[in-house]
């Protein structure tokens, strides 16, 4: 029981230090930009799905709800790196793309969290992210269920 408790403590701390952490460095670097630390996900997932996103895609992929998801693309159009691509006379429910101004800013970001991830993952080995990722993955699943089904 104990051993749970500390295994608690250790894993809630440190993933509370990483979010930190991260959202300290998003938050400099989207600056510079105009934008929130939050705004960077948004771009990454456009920036990988070239044929656009809609709104309940990016909320889906990026865990966040629509409100926040609604914000970010609004505030992303008005300083034109991303616009909305309408189909034929309907927008309601249309993708979202990055302009050609949000590509080259996605791109230098992604250039931004490849320094990043290789300055935080300096001390380990091929194997140790490998396992690191897996792990993560099977954590965040179980999280996930524990969601659904409850305690």
């Amino acid at each position: 029981m104990m051993q749970n408790l500390e295994q608690f403590e250790r894993f809630t701390y440190g993933i509370f230090r990483i979010f930190k952490y991260w959202h300290k460095i998003a938050a400099v670097e989207m600056s510079r930009i105009g934008l929130s630390g939050a705004h960077l996900t948004y771009l990454l997932a456009l920036r990988a799905n070239e044929g656009g996103l809609t709104a309940s895609s990016l909320c889906r992929i990026c865990a966040k709800d629509k409100s926040d998801v609604s914000r970010a693309l609004n505030t992303m159009t008005h300083l034109r790196f991303v616009e909305k691509v309408c189909a034929k006379d309907r927008c309601y429910g249309s993708a979202f793309m990055l302009t050609e101004s949000g590509r080259a800013v996605a791109d230098g970001i992604r250039a931004k969290v490849d320094l990043a991830v290789e300055h935080a993952s300096r001390n380990l080995s091929e194997v140790q992210k490998e396992s690191f990722y897996e792990v993560l993955d099977l954590i965040s699943g179980n999280m996930a269920d524990l969601c659904e089904t409850g305690i």
